[in-house]
C-alpha cells in the first residue's frame, strides 16, 4: 500500500468541498502525480479494517493504555444520487426516523487519556435478498448483524493486543447475547445504554419464576448500582 498516496488522496478529500476525481487531485498537483496512478491506488484493493490497523499501530502503540475504551458507533454517509449496491443502499436512521439511502459503516475508536484513534471499522454491505415478512416485497439484508460485528472487532482487538478497560456503545448493540459474550468470553466489562422498554428480572429468583420488568418501570436511583 502506497501510504503517502493515500496520506496525499485523505488530505484531498477533507479539503475538497466539490466534486473529487482523480484528474482533480492531479491538476492540484501540477501533475506531479498522474490521474492514472491515482486510478490505479484506488482500484488495486479494497481497503479493510487490517490496513487500517497497519497505519495507526505504530502511533497507537506509545499511547496505549489498560484504562483505554473502545467505543463503537455505526454512522451513514448519505448518497442519495448514486447508483444503489450492496454498499450504497437504503438503511434506517433512527436520528431522521427515516430511510436513508447511503454507506452505513460500523467503527471502533480507541479512546486513551492522551488520544483517540480508530482502530477497526465495518462496511456494512446488504449483499443478500430476503422477503419481508409484512410487505412481502424482496429487501436487500447483511448477511450478519450489528451486534455480530462488534463482537468480531472486539476479538480482533484483544488478538491485536490491545489493552482497554471498557467497551462503550449505544443502546442498539445493547443485546443480552453481546452483553454476555463481552462479559463471558472476552472477560471484558462494557457500558451500554438500555431502551426503557427492555424487560429486566430484578433477582435470580424472579428470572427463574419468568418475572420480567420494564427498565421504565423500575425506580433506579441516581447514581446507584442496581444488580439485575
Amino acid at each position: 500500500m502506497d501510504k503517502q498516496l493515500l496520506d496525499i488522496y485523505s488530505d484531498y478529500l477533507l479539503c475538497s468541498f466539490g466534486l473529487t476525481t482523480a484528474t482533480g487531485l492531479s491538476t492540484l498537483l501540477d501533475g506531479a502525480i498522474s490521474h492514472d496512478r491515482i486510478t490505479r491506488f484506488l482500484s488495486e484493493s479494497d481497503f479493510t479494517s487490517a490496513h487500517l490497523w497497519e497505519l495507526v499501530k505504530p502511533i497507537v502503540r506509545p499511547i496505549q493504555s489498560e484504562d483505554a475504551v473502545l467505543i463503537f458507533d455505526d454512522s451513514i454517509e448519505e448518497k442519495l444520487y448514486t447508483d444503489e449496491s450492496e454498499l450504497i443502499c437504503w438503511h434506517w436512521d433512527h436520528c431522521f426516523h427515516r430511510n436513508i439511502k447511503g454507506v452505513n459503516f460500523l467503527t471502533c475508536l480507541y479512546h486513551t487519556p492522551q488520544a483517540a484513534l480508530p482502530v477497526a471499522f465495518e462496511m456494512l454491505k446488504k449483499s443478500e435478498w430476503k422477503t419481508d415478512k409484512k410487505t412481502g416485497k424482496l429487501r436487500r439484508t447483511c448477511p450478519k448483524t450489528k451486534n455480530e460485528y462488534l463482537r468480531e472487532m472486539v476479538t480482533r482487538c484483544q488478538k491485536n493486543e490491545l489493552p482497554f478497560r471498557y467497551v462503550l456503545a449505544d443502546a442498539w448493540f445493547g443485546a443480552a447475547e453481546t452483553m454476555v459474550f463481552l462479559k463471558v468470553e472476552r472477560k471484558t466489562d462494557f457500558i451500554f445504554a438500555l431502551k426503557a422498554n427492555r424487560k429486566i428480572a430484578i433477582s435470580q429468583k424472579d428470572k427463574l419464576a419468568g418475572r420480567y420488568v420494564s427498565v421504565s418501570s423500575f425506580p433506579l436511583e441516581v447514581n446507584a448500582t442496581q444488580e439485575i
